[in-house]
């Protein structure tokens, strides 16, 4: 007789195949990564009695909070006190005269001024200063057509505040140079030593008024950047304003203005 074969086993259904993670969580890959708690509405797995993570200040009370936040604001505040200074050196390793005013000021003021005087102004510079004080005073009457034509006991209405207080910082010019010069460098002998000598004796309601016909670029930005700054960081920002006069706007040749603690116009 022949031999029986051998049986087989019975034939099965395949497994079902896996669900995909990703179509169980759509665009979700961070379904993986649960090890901080929730991630896309997945429960991470902690072990019974393991301590959980939390905030370490969560539960602390406001006034320590506030000591804590103080603490990580210091190195912030100190570090922006670094980069001004490192910015100030940097300006005054480049600007010989700057550094000749920044010498003598202490406390924020200019105690001694061992800079470059000044002489008298020539008659050119006379001619350049005059140009600009003529477009001021027309600037000025633009601010009140009518200002000459009022009766003398009228009272003053507020159409006449923006008149009078240009007129008053007009008045407050103790100080007039003309920068000859086509760059930074070139002026800034004469731009700093004006200051010297404006900030020796400091007083409030005195100011500077400086030309600078030969300067090409923004005359603006040059103070901004070379005057402001500067005075702000060596301690003088809260005293002073300043205005610039381009050429673009009308005047003769470009200008500005620096005037020492201003006072307001009087409600009466």
């Amino acid at each position: 007789s022949s031999p029986t074969p051998p049986l087989s086993p019975p034939s099965l259904p395949p497994p079902p195949p896996p669900v995909p993670l990703c179509k169980k969580f759509k665009n979700q890959t961070a379904a993986a990564r649960v090890g901080g708690g929730r991630a896309q509405g997945v429960q991470a797995r902690v072990p019974r009695g393991a301590p959980r993570p939390r905030r370490p200040d969560l539960h602390l009370p406001a006034s320590k909070k506030r000591r804590l936040r103080g603490r990580a604001a210091a190195p912030r505040r100190r570090a922006a006190a670094v980069l001004r200074a490192r910015s100030l050196d940097g300006f005054l390793d480049s600007t010989p005269a700057a550094k000749a005013f920044y010498d003598g000021v202490d406390g924020g003021a200019l105690k001694q001024y061992s800079g470059d005087k000044l002489g008298d102004a020539s008659i050119e510079d006379q001619t350049t200063l005059s140009a600009v004080v003529d477009f001021l005073h027309t600037e000025l009457m633009k601010k009140s057509v009518m200002a000459d034509y009022v009766e003398e006991e009228a009272p003053l209405g507020d159409e006449f505040d923006d008149f009078i207080e240009e007129g008053r910082k007009l008045l407050a010019i103790s100080h007039s140079r003309v920068a000859s010069g086509g760059d930074e460098a070139a002026v800034a002998g004469t731009v700093w030593a004006a200051l010297g000598e404006l900030f020796t004796d400091e007083t409030p309601d005195s100011g500077l008024l400086c030309a600078m016909p030969d300067f090409p670029t923004d005359v603006a930005t040059y103070v901004d950047q070379e005057v402001v700054e500067p005075l702000t960081l060596m301690g003088f920002g809260d005293r002073i304003e300043v205005a610039s006069y381009r050429t673009s706007d009308g005047a003769p040749h470009p200008a500005w203005r620096l005037l020492i603690s201003p006072s307001s116009v009087p409600d009466d």
